[in-house]
């Protein structure tokens, strides 16, 4: 288990993040590619953004939000852009059932993206992992960024 910082809490199983990913992380047929979830050699854990931080419940408020959130950060987001939705219940039941993997969403409480969240316990089985949570998302939530 990771240490949680005075800034950080884990989110519950009925809330969601947001991973932002290029048009190219999505074949031809609707299919997400795992690479949508591959965990970086160097990084400790994947980028996310937590969805209820903005609003409760109204994913277009959400996903407008995030955008927003990601370019006052001066990353690009281009039109054709995903916001790949997950949930934390799912994609820890399953990481858990089909890999063994103990999980945790934490929010970074960055100042200028309270919303960061990092999904932590995929180092030495990301590939594993981005398999198994790309196959978490559910097909009604990809959103186009534009």
């Amino acid at each position: 288990m990771v240490a949680i910082q005075c800034n950080q809490h884990e989110l519950s199983p009925d809330e969601n993040v947001a991973r932002h990913r290029r048009p190219r992380d999505i074949d031809e047929h609707g299919i997400l590619s795992s690479n949508a979830f591959l965990l970086r050699n160097e990084e400790p854990y994947l980028s996310t953004n937590w969805l209820e931080y903005f609003h409760p419940s109204d994913r277009a408020i959400q996903i407008t939000a995030v955008r927003s959130s990601l370019i006052d950060k001066d990353r690009t987001v281009k039109p054709n852009d995903l916001f790949v939705v997950l949930n934390v219940g799912i994609a820890t039941d399953n990481c858990k059932a089909k890999l063994g993997l103990d999980l945790s969403f934490l929010t970074l409480g960055e100042p200028g993206d309270p919303s960061h969240t990092g999904i932590y316990g995929i180092v030495g089985k990301k590939v594993n992992a981005a398999s198994e949570l790309a196959a978490s998302v559910k097909l009604n939530e990809i959103y186009r960024a534009g």
